[in-house]
């Protein structure tokens, strides 16, 4: 793809269907409009513990009710092998976003952080892998560069992990290359939380980069505007964890 505005005709010619874990998240849900508006069919996995039904409400006000059609929800957790092999099957590309998303939680709680960052990531690979998926795309955190001074965040230099929930997205980072490296998984990293606020709801974005709906107020972002936009920003070591896999392609 030349560009934005050409993949955006590619996908409106040739629908794919992508899973959206996290779909009533922030991240998740705006993703879901998106992908609607494109005309996408997709399959929304959220268990609802910190995931608002109201941002699915919002979509659905939207796009409209034939768009919404093409939508159909999961209810479950990652934690369930059974329910994310469920989710992906017949699925062409996953994006991953459901996760225990809080520093703070992370310290409060750090078994369920693990078990959701951790092993419901591993759930996610698997069950994508074994489906034929064509690629799997999940954000990561700045938070996993640890105590590393330096204001430009490479790959090459990552500091010790300052919280639990750090732990586990560097595990994910590792758990992802290596599953590209073993079994010739083709996945993408990118680091959202170097750009956006960890909003808990579709109003709270509050970046210069923003785009605001002046009828309701309410930030909008499109997130493969954003990818295109803002994805060239983050540097990557070649050869050092899934930087090397990052490299960011038309579908």
């Amino acid at each position: 793809m030349g560009n934005y505005a050409d993949l955006k005709n590619h996908l409106a010619a040739s629908p794919k269907t992508w899973l959206v874990t996290g779909v009533a998240g922030f991240i998740g849900s705006n993703l879901l409009e998106t992908l609607l508006t494109l005309d996408q069919r997709v399959v929304g996995l959220d268990d609802f513990s910190t995931g608002k039904r109201r941002n699915l409400e919002d979509v659905r006000q939207l796009c409209g009710p034939a768009r919404w059609l093409k939508f159909r929800l999961i209810e479950g957790t990652i934690g369930d092998l059974e329910t994310c092999r469920l989710a992906c099957r017949d699925v062409d590309y996953v994006l991953h976003h459901a996760a225990v998303a809080s520093v703070a939680r992370s310290l409060k709680d750090p078994i369920s952080t693990n078990e959701s960052n951790v092993n419901g990531f591993v759930n996610m690979l698997v069950a994508a892998r074994d489906a034929g998926v064509r690629r799997f795309v999940y954000a990561t955190s700045s938070s996993a560069y640890g105590d590393d001074p330096a204001h430009l965040k490479t790959e090459c230099t990552v500091g010790r992990p300052l919280s639990p929930y750090a732990v586990t997205k560097y595990a994910d980072e590792l758990y992802a290359s290596v599953f590209a490296q073993c079994y010739g998984f083709e996945q993408s990293v990118f680091a959202t939380s170097m750009f956006l606020d960890r909003a808990r709801t579709r109003r709270g974005l509050r970046r210069s980069h923003s785009k605001v709906d002046r009828s309701t107020d309410k930030p909008r972002i499109d997130f493969f505007e954003w990818e295109r936009r803002y994805q060239p920003r983050l540097h990557f070591c070649p050869g050092r964890g899934p930087g090397e896999f990052a490299r960011r392609h038309g579908c």
